[in-house]
């Protein structure tokens, strides 16, 4: 963290002012599952990226970025087809202004239900029993869950988002 103190501390962002060094927030148990599929909400493009373990440890993201967490790579992947299929980019298409200076939000993330779309697509979410039932963002999705109980979020990582 000390190597790249410069660039934490330039963070412009009011949630950081005041705030202890190299803080981040919406940090759950969830996070430090080791595959996530996440896209940031600055993106002026639908870019959905899969993230795997960096020096054996789960890669964390500010509270720019939404993801899903996984606990294999093959669950990952599988979602990160879903999400990229036309029919998907098709739907959040529809919703997404792009000249917000955050197209990408949690309400709209929220409105894609996942296992609708892979049985519209004859595949299963998430790779069955182990991935997400729908892609969810809010108070009521639960990303301290185990992902066997079919329900984990896209979470923002925000202050004030749980």
């Amino acid at each position: 963290l000390q190597r790249h103190k410069a660039t934490l501390s330039a963070r412009r962002s009011a949630v950081y002012r005041g705030k202890p060094p190299f803080s981040i927030f919406g940090v759950g148990d969830y996070a430090f599952l080791p595959w996530k599929v996440a896209i940031s909400g600055l993106y002026k493009s639908l870019r959905f990226r899969v993230f795997g373990p960096r020096d054996g440890k789960p890669v964390m993201f500010d509270d720019t970025v939404y993801f899903l967490p996984f606990r294999s790579r093959d669950e990952a992947l599988e979602t990160l087809a879903l999400l990229e299929s036309a029919e998907a980019r098709s739907f959040l298409n529809a919703m997404i202004f792009w000249d917000e200076k955050r197209p990408i939000t949690a309400g709209i993330l929220r409105r894609l239900d996942l296992e609708a779309l892979a049985a519209l697509l004859g595949k299963q979410a998430g790779g069955g029993a182990t991935g997400p039932a729908c892609l969810r963002v809010g108070r009521d999705s639960g990303p301290t869950a185990a992902p066997e109980s079919r329900r984990q979020a896209i979470r923002p990582s925000g202050p004030g988002r749980r």
